[in-house]
C-alpha cells in the first residue's frame, strides 16, 4: 500500500475566505479565517498572501484601503531592480491591516464581554464555542 498521507493531502482544498469590508466589528473573525488558510496554504509566498487578501478587501472602505495599499507596493516593486529584495511582506502587510482594522483592546473588550455573558436560550454546545472563544481573547488559558 502507497503513502496515501502525501496524495491524500495534495488533494485537499480550502476554500478562500470571506470577503472583507471595512466593517471592524467583523475583522477579528475575518482575519482568524484568513490566518487559517494561509497556515493551510503554508507554501504561498508573502506578495501571494498580500495579494490575495488585498483580494479579499474589495468592498467598501477595505476595498479602498487594498487598493491604496497594493498600489503602492505594485509601485516599489516597479521602481526597484530585478535583483532587489520583495517588498511585499506579510508581516508589514499584517501589522498595516491591524493598525487599520483590528479592536483597539481586544483583550479589554473580551473582558468586558464575559463579565456581561449570559446562556439564556443559546444551546450549550454553541455557547461553550463562544464562551471559550472569549476567554482566549481575553487572555485567559483553559488550561
Amino acid at each position: 500500500m502507497g503513502d496515501t498521507t502525501t496524495s491524500l493531502s495534495s488533494k485537499v482544498k480550502m476554500p478562500l475566505p470571506n470577503t472583507f469590508n471595512g466593517d471592524k466589528s467583523k475583522f477579528t473573525d475575518w482575519f482568524r479565517h484568513v490566518e487559517i488558510y494561509w497556515a493551510f496554504k503554508d507554501e504561498a509566498t508573502d506578495k501571494q498572501k498580500v495579494l490575495v487578501t488585498c483580494q479579499l478587501m474589495n468592498e467598501g472602505p477595505a476595498g479602498t484601503w487594498s487598493a491604496a495599499y497594493c498600489a503602492r507596493q505594485i509601485a516599489s516593486a516597479n521602481s526597484k531592480s530585478k535583483h532587489a529584495p520583495s517588498t511585499y511582506s506579510w508581516k508589514d502587510f499584517v501589522q498595516a491591516l491591524k493598525e487599520t482594522y483590528a479592536p483597539i483592546n481586544i483583550t479589554g473588550d473580551a473582558q468586558a464581554r464575559l463579565r456581561t455573558l449570559k446562556q439564556g436560550t443559546t444551546l450549550t454546545d454553541q455557547f461553550l464555542i463562544t464562551f471559550t472563544q472569549i476567554m482566549s481573547d481575553a487572555g485567559y488559558g483553559l488550561d
